[in-house]
């Protein structure tokens, strides 16, 4: 099956904005050019507006529908890539996905969307350590 890969090569999360940014490197085996239109984690979605014109019938405490955000450019089909992914919302309080910032051994994982011209949507796992970060500001 075509499929798409992808391997968390690092993140952050900022506490102070509740923005969690990670590093990944994306494998497009598909024969469509794809952009990420969605993370889901704990139930919750966070959408790229690139992608989600119109906002999905979802329970709005669960859904942030500009919460995601990235490169726009389509990775094309047999293209390997690092992307960086930018999730912000205060929803990371809401099912206590910020309590990462405080274990010792933080870590996150969901699931990616990836959407085609075609409307098929392909989902690729992620998982992994991240490094919580207390200041706000951007990292050296």
């Amino acid at each position: 099956t075509k499929v798409v890969t992808a391997d968390l090569k690092g993140g952050v999360y900022k506490v102070p904005g509740r923005e969690l940014t990670v590093q990944v490197k994306i494998t497009n085996h598909t024969d469509e050019p794809l952009k990420l239109g969605e993370y889901t984690a704990a139930g919750l979605r966070f959408l790229n507006p690139d992608v989600f014109t119109t906002k999905p019938e979802f329970p709005d405490y669960l859904l942030a529908d500009r919460g995601l955000s990235t490169d726009p450019t389509p990775i094309a089909p047999g293209e390997t890539k690092t992307i960086e992914i930018k999730v912000q919302d205060a929803r990371w309080d809401i099912e206590r996905l910020s309590d990462l910032a405080y274990d010792t051994d933080s870590q996150v994982g969901g699931l990616l969307f990836f959407f085609g011209p075609s409307g098929k949507r392909y989902a690729a796992e992620i998982g992994g350590p991240v490094i919580p970060k207390f200041v706000a500001g951007d990292m050296p």
